[in-house]
């Protein structure tokens, strides 16, 4: 059953806990027992994973997504990852999470990065190159997108504010 009670509950993650392989599954988990929502509930497992894949890669690690590029463009990506996250010092990502009504999860993701132009990021329903190979980046909007009811930038584009029916499974 789902708590509609409108209480906001927060994590806040800082540099060394950004590198821990199992933060998703953890904050997902956790969120599920502090909201009332029945676990696993997978779309919000792959929702809560971009969202925060998207704050530490992008913002709080500053990594360009065409580092994917090429043969060995991931590996080279995860490699570069790894090095700046054991590197980072300070960063954080902060999730928040209210009740916006009686299934749906507000959820807020704000990082310690600079931000993007979030008015100029193009949505593209293509995920392959020019050659139909599968993109190994560009995805993660897109993605966020479908499954919520709503996607919003406050500040300048180091925060998104999704809506998210949990009710859909």
């Amino acid at each position: 059953m789902l708590s509609t009670v409108a209480e906001i509950c927060r994590w806040q993650f800082n540099d060394k806990e950004l590198a821990d392989p199992d933060l998703v599954d953890k904050l997902v988990l956790s969120m599920c027992d502090s909201c009332g929502i029945a676990y696993p509930h997978f779309k919000l497992q792959l929702l809560i994973s971009e969202l925060v894949s998207n704050a530490i890669d992008h913002g709080v690690l500053a990594m360009q997504s065409h580092l994917k590029d090429g043969i060995l463009g991931y590996e080279c990506y995860l490699i570069e990852r790894a090095k700046r996250l054991e590197a980072l010092t300070p960063g954080e990502v902060v999730l928040s999470t209210e009740w916006a009504g009686s299934s749906l999860l507000r959820i807020t993701v704000e990082d310690s990065g600079e931000g993007y132009d979030y008015s100029a990021f193009s949505y593209s329903s293509n995920l392959s190159d020019s050659i139909g190979i599968p993109k190994l980046h560009g995805r993660g909007l897109a993605i966020i997108r479908s499954l919520c009811e709503s996607v919003m930038y406050p500040g300048n584009g180091n925060c998104i504010v999704v809506e998210f029916d949990v009710a859909v499974v």
